[in-house]
């Protein structure tokens, strides 16, 4: 019997394990592939991403509220049956499609963000809800078991982080590479179905007690589990301390794809970081301790102060990552682990959840809702940090409750001072030499290693250097030598205009859009990606060779400064197609840039998705489009795919030029368009201008390192660019790009 017994405990453990591991995944696998279905009708956006996250946070807190009631049912034989036949009713609705009919949100009616949420809601809503909730209801189930951990099964949750961590390392290597959008659609499907048969499975398998927790090992684990009803103010302190993770990791991933280093899916590795915290402190045997992890976070707000004493240019940015992953894992690492360590007795199990998820969704609310729209540089970062080193010791006793001399509250204000003058003195060249400013630095770290885990000094040295001290210099640092005239921040990204002695320079995050003269001598000259010698000037040479007095009709994807309207001609009409309404009233102010001003007799402008809206002019109406589209240094992928191209030929004349610029630091595109060349029967040809030794460069006209590719059916335009310095771009093995198949990690140039 007592074999028998074993037997079933291992069988129910694998079980409840197995559902909690696989929903997990499901969450997890299902927030990429919903979130690249929609992102050709929100332009690329790099708040597709936060939007979706948000969206995802919501719909966890709604299955978590699900869950807590659902647990309330007296019997638990009748919560199984209750979520089973939701399972089985969200099926039916299964696989996940977009709704037929669907079209791109007027932006300058219907805030996108909204919009983005509005369809989320009706295509995956009520599966990703009924989903949410499994997690937290295995582990309730579970605590009616007879197996001897069900008095705490909060280790499990590890089980759930465990498939979160998994599918997100297999999305982008494995799922997205091998398999289309449908294909990941009806997988998924197969799988949500799958789950509903193994806890179908559990309620035949699995004997319950409705009564109260069977199993503690120990007396020592019976007083641990002792029945407290946690207080209003233990809750708020639950909210709190998942509030700052949440906040602290979309403020990371916002930073490091559009400030650092904007590498096409660099989401996944903070969020991995920050779920795998929850794996270490809910596990039985975690492999960094509390202490440790209180330690980890002194060491790396120290080792960002070192980089932030040495100059921007000193590593290559990938390098700078480094920093700031290490700050987000070990802060939210301390903050999730005061949060376990509070965790209640297991019939608060799902109250419990709940306020973890409500923290988190309020931490999304106030990157997505509340800083975009309040702060025009990302002030959140630097506030959230603060906060959560108030989290430091919440389990035992909190920062703000310890007490201090008047001598040391002084000496930390001071020392505080004394960091932020060196700080700010050091990005404005007031000292020269960085190598005692690092001495000192290594000296507070000793300082601050030996002192108490909860001095007050850790939270005023973090206030006065790190958020006043870089806020202090992001706000007034020159930038490019110049100052920022213009700072804005909405739903499409960053946008900042610069001023100096010489240009006007237009940067979309932290990439280099643009920039025009102040000398009225050359403030008609296209510059940087659109100089005169680069492919974009060189096309325009060749399209005022063929012009020959006729009408041009020329589309261009991608507003920018308006550089494009100066390569301006008799008969020539421009159309320029520009999803972010923000853009185009930066270009049309003259207080910015006077491109358009000059030289847009012949211009139209149209808001919207070029794609989208393109799509809408008559056939053969162009004899060349312009594809000069970026989202920071990202192109949209929805631009460059087999049916985008299509669109464009349709409206191009049968011997017109197709063009896309595509200069990135990070992605070679030049395969993935000769693979769609190929098979339109289209030759692709490529022009690649290096940056001139400075000796032989014009300071007035100063030129960017430009790729440029175009597709062409003509061999008369292709023989003729050729002489004017065209190459043929080799072939490529590459899978051809879809609508529902794309594979970035293949277009990485280390790869």
């Amino acid at each position: 019997m007592k074999s028998l017994d074993i037997s079933q405990n291992n069988t129910s453990l694998l079980l409840y394990g197995l559902a909690i591991f696989i929903s997990a995944f499901l969450v997890f696998s299902i927030q990429p592939l919903v979130s690249k279905m929609l992102l050709p009708f929100l332009g690329g956006s790099p708040s597709v991403w936060n939007a979706s996250m948000l969206f995802f946070q919501f719909l966890l807190l709604g299955g978590y509220a699900y869950a807590h009631l659902l647990s309330k049912v007296k019997k638990t034989k009748i919560q199984f049956t209750i979520h089973i036949a939701l399972l089985l009713l969200c099926v039916m609705i299964l696989p996940i499609a977009l709704p037929e009919g669907i079209s791109q949100p007027d932006s300058e009616k219907v805030n996108p963000l909204f919009w983005q949420l509005g369809v989320m809601s009706a295509i995956i809503g009520a599966p990703f809800l009924i989903l949410s909730a499994t997690a937290p209801l295995m582990q309730h189930w579970f605590s009616k078991s007879t197996h001897p951990s069900a008095h705490d099964p909060y280790f499990l949750y590890g089980m759930s982080n465990i498939g979160s961590v998994l599918a997100l390392i297999l999305y982008p290597t494995l799922i997205e590479p091998l398999m289309t959008i449908s294909g990941q659609s009806y997988t998924w499907s197969w799988g949500f179905a799958s789950l509903g048969i193994i806890i179908f499975i559990c309620t035949l398998l699995v004997k319950l007690n409705d009564n109260s927790i069977l199993h503690a090992s120990s007396e020592k684990e019976k007083r641990e589990t002792t029945d407290v009803s946690p207080t209003f103010q233990r809750k708020l302190l639950w909210i709190f301390l998942a509030f700052c993770p949440s906040s602290l990791l979309l403020g990371t991933t916002y930073h490091i794809t559009t400030d650092i280093a904007p590498v096409p899916l660099l989401w996944i590795a903070p969020l991995i970081l920050y779920i795998s915290t929850f794996i270490i402190v809910f596990s039985r045997k975690p492999i960094i301790t509390y202490e440790t992890a209180l330690k980890g976070q002194i060491v790396v707000i120290l080792l960002s102060f070192s980089m932030m004493f040495i100059k921007d240019n000193t590593f290559p940015s990938i390098l700078n990552l480094i920093p700031t992953l290490l700050i987000l894992f070990f802060f939210s690492l301390v903050c999730h682990y005061e949060l376990a360590r509070m965790r209640p007795h297991v019939k608060h199990l799902t109250i419990f959840y709940f306020m973890m998820s409500l923290g988190g969704v309020l931490g999304g609310v106030f990157n997505t809702f509340i800083a975009l729209y309040l702060f025009n540089l990302p002030y959140e970062y630097g506030i959230i940090l603060i906060l959560s080193l108030l989290c430091r010791g919440a389990s035992e006793k909190p920062i703000w409750k310890d007490k201090y001399t008047t001598d040391q509250k002084i000496l930390f204000l001071l020392l505080s001072i004394i960091l932020f003058a060196l700080f700010t003195a050091s990005y404005f060249d007031q000292v020269k030499d960085n190598v005692p400013l690092l001495i000192f630095v290594a000296a507070i770290a000793t300082c601050i290693l030996a002192l108490n885990k909860k001095n007050i000094l850790f939270f005023v040295s973090i206030y006065s250097v790190f958020v006043a001290g870089y806020y202090f210099y992001a706000a007034h640092k020159p930038i490019n030598n110049g100052v920022a005239i213009l700072k804005e921040r909405n739903f499409f990204g960053p946008i900042t205009v610069v001023k100096n002695e010489n240009f006007t320079l237009l940067k979309h995050g932290t990439t280099l859009h643009g920039l025009q003269s102040n000398d009225p001598q050359y403030i008609k000259t296209p510059l940087f990606y659109y100089h005169p010698n680069t492919g974009i000037g060189n096309t325009f040479s060749y399209l005022d060779k063929i012009q020959n007095g006729k009408e041009q009709n020329v589309a261009v994807l991608g507003l920018g400064s308006g550089a494009m309207a100066c390569y301006t001609a008799p008969k020539r009409h421009f159309t320029f197609y520009e999803i972010d309404p923000e853009m185009v009233q930066v270009a049309r102010s003259s207080q910015f840039f006077s491109y358009l001003e000059k030289c847009e007799d012949n211009t139209k402008i149209i808001i919207g998705d070029g794609r989208l809206k393109i799509e809408k002019e008559r056939d053969a109406t162009f004899d060349s489009i312009h594809i000069d589209v970026f989202s920071s240094d990202n192109i949209p992928m929805h631009i460059i795919t087999r049916e985008a191209i299509s669109i464009y030929l349709d409206k191009l004349k049968e011997d017109g030029i197709l063009m896309f610029h595509i200069s990135n630091n990070y992605l070679d595109l030049s395969p993935v368009l000769k693979v769609i060349g190929n098979h339109f029967g289209m030759t692709a040809i490529g022009f690649y201008n290096k940056i001139p030794p400075e000796n032989e460069q014009d300071k007035n006209e100063p030129i960017a390192e430009t790729s440029v590719v175009i597709l062409t059916k003509s061999e008369k335009h292709r023989n003729a660019l050729i002489e004017q310095g065209w190459v043929v771009i080799p072939d490529s093995k590459s899978r051809i790009w879809t609508d529902d198949y794309s594979n970035i990690l293949s277009a990485l140039k280390f790869f």
